[in-house]
């Protein structure tokens, strides 16, 4: 108790106190943006000899430096991810992959899935000072927190990344869940005659069409075969020779 405590912030003098008959202190200090570097000098004075004439010192000092980052400003946050997928084990687009980057180190990421305010699906991830998190890739495979498959739907998924100064950004992305594959059809406009339901004899006039319709997610692409050939794109009209 009485010792006497001098602190500097960035090299600059920020004030002094004395420490109580409990051993502790207390000062306020200005801190910049950004890093800080706080230097703390602590003086003790010790009564070496007293008598009836005189009083006799001496003292002692320590000194400690502290780093103390001022952040005022929430984190700069993104989510790669695609719109829809379906977990329908056909090995095409099964799970849902995200790839999360921030702008700085992050202390925590939390992840909700959500249908109509239910929760179904959540990841939790806790970083350590010694080791924080900023970049974080994860696979949803379409199934809630019991492990059991989700039925098709529309879901919200919604991310909130607090960085190491406990500031808070929201997230929120949409992704749609569809295992049913699109109804397409074939439509001729000209037939010459009809020798079964999948067999049509047709003219140089006969007008082909396509349609492909889907309840859940948008079409992608549309593609058509001739004579059992390649995959070619509906892109534009094409002729049969």
């Amino acid at each position: 108790p009485g010792s006497k405590i001098e602190l500097s912030v960035n090299g600059s003098p920020a004030g002094f106190s004395y420490i109580d008959d409990t051993g502790k202190f207390s000062m306020s200090v200005p801190l910049s943006s950004g890093e800080n570097f706080i230097k703390a000098k602590a003086t003790r004075f010790v009564i070496t000899k007293k008598d009836t004439f005189h009083l006799e010192s001496d003292q002692t000092e320590g000194t400690n430096v502290l780093t103390v980052v001022y952040d005022r400003f929430a984190p700069q946050v993104d989510l790669s991810s695609g719109t829809a997928f379906s977990p329908n084990a056909d090995s095409n687009m099964d799970t849902y992959p995200m790839d999360f980057v921030s702008s700085e180190n992050l202390l925590r990421i939390n992840v909700l899935v959500r249908s109509e305010n239910t929760i179904i699906k959540e990841w939790n991830y806790q970083a350590d000072y010694s080791s924080p998190l900023s970049n974080k890739a994860w696979i949803w495979d379409g199934k809630d927190q019991n492990g059991f498959q989700i039925p098709e739907k529309l879901y919200d998924i919604s991310i909130k990344a607090v960085d190491m100064a406990k500031n808070e950004t929201n997230l929120y992305k949409s992704v749609i869940v569809d295992n049913t594959p699109p109804v397409s059809r074939i439509l001729l406009n000209g037939i010459f005659s009809t020798v079964s339901p999948f067999e049509y004899y047709i003219n140089p006039s006969t007008l082909i069409y396509y349609t492909v319709t889907d309840n859940l997610s948008r079409i992608q692409k549309t593609e058509f075969s001739l004579d059992a050939g390649p995959w070619l794109s509906f892109s534009q009209a094409k002729t049969i020779p």
